[in-house]
């Protein structure tokens, strides 16, 4: 692909992320891309970075709140990392694991009647789309309430 097939907006990032590059700068974050490019939404610069990635135009290496990228066209990368963490896809599956413990069995069956007597029971209180009629009334499209069957 070249250059002149990008859009305007996607050839002015690899503009900034060159003149970052260029100076040896960190790697603009997208909050920065975003006031920079004129970008609305602060999850465009991400896809935008991912296409142009994917288009060879750039080397892309992520870390948990930053990246570091090589622009092909100048042949420069930006700073790198202070205190590189790697990116959560990047971490082996048993440290992924590690920080995110698993609800066994046994701790469900603890917990489970703390909640249920915490809790109330939810009642859908919206009128069903097809008749009008709230569920907790009568609706014969949802599915009652396990309380209100148990009433009936």
């Amino acid at each position: 692909m070249n250059v002149d097939e990008l859009t305007y907006l996607e050839q002015k990032m690899l503009g900034v992320l060159a003149d970052a590059a260029k100076a040896g700068r960190p790697c603009p974050t997208n909050k920065d891309l975003c006031d920079q490019v004129g970008y609305a939404s602060s999850s465009a610069p991400s896809v935008v970075i991912l296409r142009l990635e994917r288009e060879g135009f750039l080397r892309v290496t992520r870390y948990q709140n930053s990246r570091q990228v090589y622009v092909r066209s100048v042949d420069a990368s930006t700073a790198p990392v202070r205190n590189p963490q790697p990116h959560w896809r990047e971490r082996p599956d048993h440290v992924k694991r590690a920080h995110r413990p698993r609800r066994t069995a046994e701790v469900k069956a603890l917990t489970a009647p703390l909640v249920e007597e915490v809790l109330p029971p939810r009642v859908d209180r919206d009128p069903c789309g097809w008749c009008g009629v709230r569920a907790d009334i009568g609706c014969r499209h949802s599915r009652a309430p396990e309380w209100a069957r148990a009433a009936s």
